[in-house]
């Protein structure tokens, strides 16, 4: 009921001329943390009249939000079966970080952190290992947050995987980009998710074609 009376409201709203309303969105947490600020704050600038409904979480997490129609577009990082309208956003790819110079032949010798994420995340991260490695990493830390594994590799505490979103220049780590034995790099991919009829809504469409414009943000 308090669904269809959000849907009602929208499409009054989107009945008048000028892009007024509320946007809501299911966004992965990285993305959310390291992109979605700059992009919110640029597109209510240009739509001082849009409010922002916005829930970050896993992957598997927005996906459900999209499947019960909590949200009007999802953010996903990783690979998911969607049967809406789904555009590539963003290519990143995975990469070692460490405090000091290592040899990626000697990794299964080093002490590796791990970080709790999405099975889309680890399935890659595990499917590059099994590529390169007959044998297991050598874990020694199970950290609850990517941050926090970032921070051990800081204190050279051991290396670990991360993606490309999450490392900037101030982190001074030493940074490998992944690729497979074929030479293929190892590439997570960020998809725009929503269904064709959130499209009659001005604000939705507008906040689509405005992050195809700014994909670089």
């Amino acid at each position: 009921m308090v669904k269809k009376l959000q849907k009602t409201k929208d499409y009054m709203l989107n009945m008048k001329n000028e892009v007024r309303g509320t946007l809501r969105l299911g966004v992965s947490s990285n993305f959310a943390q390291y992109k979605l600020p700059e992009i919110l704050k640029k597109f209510s600038t240009q739509y001082p009249h849009v409010q922002f409904n916005v829930n970050t979480g896993w992957s598997t997490e927005i996906m459900h939000l999209l499947d019960s129609s909590s949200v009007q577009l999802g953010i996903l990082r990783g690979n998911y079966e969607w049967y809406g309208i789904k555009s590539l956003l963003h290519k990143e790819r995975l990469c070692l970080i460490s405090k000091k110079e290592v040899d990626l032949d000697n990794l299964p010798e080093l002490p590796f952190i791990n970080y709790k994420t999405d099975s889309s995340l680890k399935n890659l991260i595990n499917g590059w290992w099994h590529d390169r490695f007959p044998e297991p990493p050598f874990v020694t830390m199970e950290t609850d947050r990517q941050e926090t594994c970032k921070e051990m590799v800081k204190n050279d505490l051991g290396v670990s995987i991360l993606p490309e979103i999450c490392l900037q220049p101030s982190d001074n780590l030493h940074t490998y980009g992944l690729s497979y034995k074929n030479g293929k790099p190892v590439l997570r991919n960020t998809w725009l998710m929503y269904n064709q009829d959130s499209l009659k809504l001005s604000t939705v469409k507008n906040f689509i074609d405005f992050l195809n414009k700014n994909s670089n943000l």
